[in-house]
């Protein structure tokens, strides 16, 4: 009994280990049950349909990728803007060579390196109302005046031995051919008979840039406007300096808490209207005291939220603003209580007003930093045209209009491109820059018309400059000096002493030779005050922009009476972006 007892309280404990057991083994069951359902046959249906989505989804991808690519590539071949087919990508090489075939008017006259010129980015190029002398300004804080100069010099032809007689068949056998490649002595007197009558017919004129003066401000330069015979300066840190260019009259106030970026004056109210990268607007109106100081009282302001990269005054009416994020006008007339209209979205490099002689109407041109061009009417604000940008051309960071007839867009990868007006033809592409420049590629950052003898100045962002002139018919042109009465060909145009009307700022009258009416009496515009002082109106020492005026009141080359700076001396900014 006892060992069944002993048996039976073994298989009890063996039966009540089983079913200790149990619900280990039924939850291993149900877990396993579990990794079933995830592994088991409901997995491969829910698993094959996400992995199916995702193959899918990574081909529609390679798709769309491979797409892009051909449009890419067909983009890179073809011209964009189908009303002339003839501009087209030479090369398909990151350093291609654009020539301007469809523009033969273009023709290069010179170019001045940035070890004579600018250590940096050239953000304005001005030239005054005779012509004669032309300013550049620069972030390296230098202004040089530069005069305009033409000279004949030799063509290559001319300096090429273009003899029809091949060396060595002329005159004897025995003459026998030199180091240089001509033939013997006796051959050699009559060949440089010929090659001296060729070099003389040879000989063509251009013209040349001569450094005149050189004034170093303490601030970086990033925009400037010459109005009313004054030179205004926006300077990185805020400040604006305006110089008389014949008096030699200086004064500066504090405009803006950072880097002013477009500086104009309206002509009729003599308003200085200054703009900054932070988004503010702001009107000024001079005033000089009794003690012969000129102070600068702000009229309006307002901000407008975004850089502000150029703006223009249309007449009597608006100000168009080109910011960074799209184009705003204001009324002139309601400036306090006007809120700015916005025209367009897209974010703009500068902008150009143009005329069109035939209609008499006033057209806007914005570069885009899409690489586009939109022209807007100045008198309703509305869009006109749209010209598309081109694959094998990057952006348009600044353009400008010459003789009419041409409008130059310097592009961002150092090439320039021409339209005809006032259609706005596409004409051609090329680039400024020898094709075996080495890298980085300067941008082209200004381009301004200079003279009256359809020259252009073309500035650079290593600081280098460039001559070019439009000249459709050679011989009806007039060089500068025979309307300015300088000095003609093989000499420097000097600025010619006629009589220029008084300075005019901000209702301020100083008067010029042409601005005394009968009697000796100043003839102030309207709602002017008429002074004219006897003492300097400033305090700091007198210096001029033209060079021959420096002479005449004894201060010495170089303005502020210190002698010109060394431009390898000149401390350059760390980068484009400083303000100071």
């Amino acid at each position: 009994m006892g060992g069944k007892n002993k048996k039976k309280k073994a298989t009890n404990t063996s039966g009540s280990k089983k079913k200790n057991k149990q619900p280990q083994t039924s939850s291993s069951s149900n877990n396993g049950g579990m990794m079933d359902v995830c592994r088991g046959q409901q997995a491969p249906s829910a698993v094959r349909k996400n992995v199916n989505a995702l193959k899918k989804e990574e081909k529609r991808r390679r798709q769309k990728e491979k797409k892009q690519q051909e449009k890419q590539l067909q983009n890179s071949n073809r011209n964009k803007n189908n009303k002339n087919k003839n501009f087209l990508i030479k090369t398909q090489s990151e350093r291609a060579s654009f020539i301007a075939e469809d523009d033969p008017a273009m023709v290069r006259q010179s170019a001045v390196s940035a070890e004579e010129a600018h250590g940096t980015d050239v953000c304005e190029i001005l030239s005054d109302a005779t012509g004669g002398m032309v300013y550049t300004l620069s972030r390296d804080k230098k202004i040089i005046a530069w005069g305009l100069e033409e000279r004949e010099t030799d063509s290559i032809a001319g300096n090429l031995n273009m003899s029809s007689t091949s060396p060595g068949s002329a005159g004897s056998s025995t003459a026998s051919s030199t180091l240089f490649g001509g033939a013997g002595a006796a051959a050699a007197a009559s060949s440089n008979i010929n090659s001296t009558s060729a070099s003389s017919s040879c000989r063509v004129k251009r013209w040349f840039l001569k450094k005149q003066n050189t004034i170093q401000l303490d601030y970086a330069i990033w925009c400037a406007t010459f109005q009313a015979n004054c030179l205004f300066v926006g300077l990185g840190n805020g400040q604006v300096k305006v110089f008389a260019k014949d008096t030699g009259d200086q004064f500066d106030f504090q405009a803006h808490t950072k880097r002013v970026t477009c500086i104009r004056r309206h002509a009729a109210s003599g308003i200085v209207i200054t703009g900054d990268n932070g988004g503010s607007l702001k009107c000024w109106q001079l005033e000089q005291t009794a003690a012969g100081q000129v102070n600068a009282k702000c009229a309006f302001e307002t901000e407008l939220h975004a850089e502000v990269k150029s703006f223009e005054v249309i007449g009597n009416t608006w100000i168009y603003v080109a910011s960074a994020k799209g184009l705003l006008r204001l009324p002139l007339q309601g400036l306090e209580s006007a809120k700015p209209e916005k025209l367009t979205s897209e974010a703009l490099n500068a902008l150009m007003p143009f005329e069109v002689a035939s209609s008499q109407q006033t057209f806007l041109a914005a570069p885009t930093r899409g690489g586009g061009i939109q022209l807007f009417d100045a008198a309703t604000g509305k869009k006109q045209h749209s010209i598309d940008a081109v694959a094998n051309m990057k952006n348009v960071m600044t353009l400008g209009e010459l003789a009419g007839e041409r409008v130059i867009c310097g592009h961002q990868d150092g090439k320039l491109s021409s339209f005809r007006l006032p259609e706005w033809t596409r004409l051609c592409g090329w680039r400024i820059l020898d094709k075996l420049q080495q890298s980085p590629v300067h941008n082209v950052t200004c381009v301004r018309q200079i003279g009256a003898a359809g020259l252009c100045l073309v500035g650079l962002q290593n600081g280098a400059l460039q001559l070019w002139r439009y000249a459709p018919n050679e011989q009806h042109l007039v060089a500068p000096a025979a309307a300015t009465g300088g000095v003609g060909v093989h000499g420097v145009s000097a600025p010619a002493t006629v009589a220029t009307p008084g300075v005019v700022v901000g209702g301020l009258v100083v008067p010029g030779a042409a601005s005394m009416g009968h009697g000796g009496a100043p003839l102030a515009p309207q709602g002017g005050v008429q002074i004219m002082p006897a003492t300097p109106v400033l305090q700091h020492p007198q210096f001029h922009l033209n060079p021959e005026a420096q002479a005449q009141h004894g201060v010495a080359p170089g303005g502020l009476g210190r002698p010109a700076i060394d431009p390898a001396s000149v401390p350059l900014p760390d980068d484009d972006d400083d303000d100071l």
